[in-house]
């Protein structure tokens, strides 16, 4: 025999892989991204959610968040291994939820026996009451919403912006016998 087949040894024979303790293992990050969509509204910004992990008797609530103006989510709950054992269960069964009012009003397909990194999305029902898309701001002003920067003051002052002489002149003609720009 030899150190690690000797009775009493805390390796595992030769060959075999240790057993993981669950009590002491590190949590493990499951990450879960999707989006919201409505097939009424395109205001799905901001709306409540949260990831659960679905269990016989009620639901735990992992973590909470809410969407971006696009109705796009990320979710990280943390889980480790004693909280699952817990649960008699070695990977979680994750559903994403949205809440409006405290109550569900949608939620995504269960991926049972999920792995760290899922994609659930989810369809608002048409009654779901949501915002006018004019009370939300468009994707596009949460994109780009960044300070401008003030444009610079030429030498000698006046505005940046100013119109430069030319020495022509610009006339525009507005009447339906098509007159000419000169």
């Amino acid at each position: 025999m030899t150190g690690a087949d000797e009775p009493g040894s805390a390796q595992p024979p030769s060959g075999q892989v240790p057993a993981i303790d669950a009590a002491t293992a590190p949590p493990v990050a499951y990450v879960v991204t999707g989006t919201v969509s409505s097939p009424v509204s395109t205001a799905v910004g901001g709306l409540d959610l949260a990831l659960v992990d679905k269990n016989v008797g009620r639901d735990v609530v992992l973590v909470t968040g809410a969407t971006d103006a696009l109705g796009q989510f990320s979710l990280t709950a943390e889980l480790s291994p004693a909280s699952l054992a817990a649960r008699h269960k070695t990977s979680p069964d994750l559903q994403v939820q949205v809440l409006q009012a405290g109550a569900i009003s949608a939620s995504s397909i269960v991926r049972y026996n999920a792995t760290t990194v899922e994609e659930l999305d989810v369809v608002l029902p048409a009654t779901a009451a949501l915002p006018s898309e004019y009370e939300t701001p468009p994707a596009s002003a949460t994109r780009s919403a960044r300070p401008m920067s003030p444009a610079p003051v030429p030498e000698g002052g006046g505005m940046p912006w100013a119109p430069v002489p030319t020495g022509r002149r610009l006339m525009i003609s507005t009447s339906r016998s098509g007159g000419r720009c000169r």
